[in-house]
């Protein structure tokens, strides 16, 4: 299922002429990814770091990286960032999400960069709750059901969230070169589930102020708003692929007790708010059977 890649030469970016039709940023950083079409396809450029081409379509990808670009970041770059590209590309539903195991199936956590899904999946694994994946969601609808679908074994954290959650001798994977954020790879205090789980319910992550967890369902119009808005896209303007992904979005939403989660973060109420979360699953779980 995970696409594949090659790779060329080293060489350095050169300038394009062209003005990218999407950029994505690090938080209130410059942009370090720009978007770019080509009559066969995108091209995908990480500012210092490497271009990769992909072919219409979402089947193959040709990283041409930058001097000095380390193996590292250059996997990192293509499972995490590549990868769910060329997936949506191709036809599947891919999300910025993490999803944790539950009694009954799984539950997403869903939002963009920055807003703790990560953090929320390790404070789920740290408590046995084994996670599936950290950032992308990959889904296959199955039977009127949707499957989540195991993705890499590991969750970026912040140093904070990481000594919070499992102190000093968590199993840290080499670094990369464009974020601090720390790759924590699964072990016996973080477990993986590397088998598919049925979603059971999504959570979508909205207002940090909140001094208790409040639960707002989201349905029709809005459920389905929430969804579009969190899927990995690699072209904006494609009419044709924006049709086919509401097509096979609005039964999804229809069929996902979906939900914003206000909460405020605090290390040291996290496991409050991990039992308010697991109670109002349970009640969604139980109402759906």
């Amino acid at each position: 299922m995970i696409p594949a890649y090659t790779i060329a030469p080293t060489r350095p970016q050169a300038p394009l002429a062209d003005t990218p039709y999407m950029t994505w940023s690090l938080g209130d950083e410059d942009d370090w990814a720009a978007f770019y079409r080509l009559p066969d396809g995108y091209l995908v450029r990480f500012q210092s770091l490497c271009d990769f081409f992909i072919e219409s379509g979402g089947s193959e990808a040709l990283c041409t990286p930058a001097p000095g670009l380390d193996e590292a970041t250059r996997e990192h770059v293509f499972y995490n960032q590549v990868a769910p590209l060329m997936l949506s590309e191709a036809g599947w539903l891919v999300f910025h999400a993490s999803c944790v195991e539950v009694e009954g199936g799984a539950i997403a956590f869903i939002a963009q960069s920055g807003r703790g899904k990560s953090t929320l999946a390790a404070l789920f694994a740290t408590a046995g709750h084994r996670f599936l994946c950290d950032d992308a969601m990959v889904i296959s609808p199955r039977g009127g059901q949707y499957d989540v679908l195991p993705n890499q074994p590991h969750i970026r954290l912040w140093s904070d969230s990481r000594s919070a959650l499992l102190g000093e001798g968590a199993n840290i994977a080499e670094p990369i070169s464009y974020t601090p954020k720390e790759r924590v790879m699964c072990a016996e205090g973080l477990p993986y589930c590397d088998q598919p789980r049925t979603l059971r319910a999504a959570y979508f992550l909205g207002d940090r102020r909140p001094p208790k967890a409040r639960f707002t369902p989201l349905e029709g119009a809005e459920a389905l708003a929430a969804w579009a808005s969190a899927v990995f896209t690699l072209d904006v303007d494609d009419r044709r692929m924006l049709a086919g992904q509401f097509e096979r979005l609005a039964p999804l939403s229809q069929t996902i007790p979906t939900t914003r989660l206000d909460y405020r973060r605090s290390y040291a109420r996290a496991g409050v708010l991990r039992q308010s979360i697991l109670a109002h699953a349970s009640t969604l779980l139980q109402a759906t059977s």
